[in-house]
């Protein structure tokens, strides 16, 4: 829950940081490992690491649980650095930015900083399938030392977060 909490700034959000997608059943086709890469938008939302674990991903904005979902993660650096990955994009094409909802407090979206044509689009969808995770498949659940993983993951990269936001203020004062 957002609860009046803060909005903080893209310097906050840390390269290894992961931002979670889900995907609904639909985009998998079976037997596949990934869903349809072509139904990533430009708009794209994710539930940022730091506050949350691939499954919450699952849940609407209204609070629904939607097991049918599957859910993909990318590394902040892989959205940052989209232009080392594939030399078509310049560099700073795209950052995330945190948009905390009423119900998701980890809520970020994508920020495209640059004009990008179709045919970059396209490109964009290709260069993040191959540098994601998929910690959740349509239908299937995580086990209890997949989920013990995931919050050590969330608790650390929260660690790390308050580290630099620490460090942050006492360099402004």
């Amino acid at each position: 829950m957002q609860k009046g909490r803060k909005v903080y700034s893209p310097h906050f959000i840390l390269s290894f940081n992961y931002m979670f997608a889900r995907c609904p059943r639909n985009d998998w086709e079976s037997g596949e490992d990934y869903p349809n890469f072509g139904q990533i938008r430009s708009d794209q939302s994710f539930n940022w690491s730091v506050f949350s674990i691939p499954l919450w991903t699952r849940f609407t904005d209204a609070q629904e649980y939607r097991d049918g979902y599957g859910v993909i993660g990318y590394k902040v650096k892989t959205i940052r650095e989209t232009h080392i990955i594939n030399p078509v994009f310049e560099n700073d094409t795209f950052n995330i930015l945190h948009k905390p909802l009423l119900n998701n407090y980890s809520h970020c979206e994508l920020a495209q900083l640059k004009e990008v044509t179709k045919k970059q689009k396209r490109d964009l969808r290709m260069t993040f399938k191959h540098k994601c995770i998929r910690p959740l498949y349509p239908l299937k659940d995580r086990s209890k030392t997949q989920l013990m993983f995931d919050y050590s993951r969330m608790y650390l990269h929260r660690f790390v977060f308050w580290i630099r936001i620490a460090l942050s203020t006492t360099t402004q004062e």
